[in-house]
């Protein structure tokens, strides 16, 4: 997740539907627009880049594996019983992280 977090944050120079954006916007700009004839007509979508939609998959995916994590640590603590844990290591992050520092 690090790698893919990194490469979501950093520019994309070859996104191939750059150029496509780019012209959308200006023609959304230069478009007059009377809402009391169409509401609607006011809208304007812009597509989204390669790295906004990677951006959105990661943290979608961040979140699945936090919420999975989570209940994983609480079975753990149900089936252990709570003698297995400290009460400082009630959340997954926090049990992980400790771990990590001792060993």
């Amino acid at each position: 997740m690090t790698y893919c977090g990194g490469v979501a944050n950093s520019p994309d120079p070859d996104d191939p539907e750059l150029g496509l954006r780019v012209i959308e916007d200006a023609k959304a700009k230069e478009r007059v627009v009377d809402e009391r004839l169409d509401p609607y007509s006011g809208r304007y979508f812009p597509r989204e880049g390669r790295r906004q939609r990677l951006v959105d998959v990661l943290r979608n995916e961040t979140m699945i594996e936090d919420i999975v994590r989570e209940r994983t640590w609480r079975t753990v603590i149900e089936r252990c019983g709570n003698g297995f844990v400290e009460d400082a290591d009630k959340r997954w992050s926090v049990a992980f992280n400790k771990w990590r520092t001792e060993n």
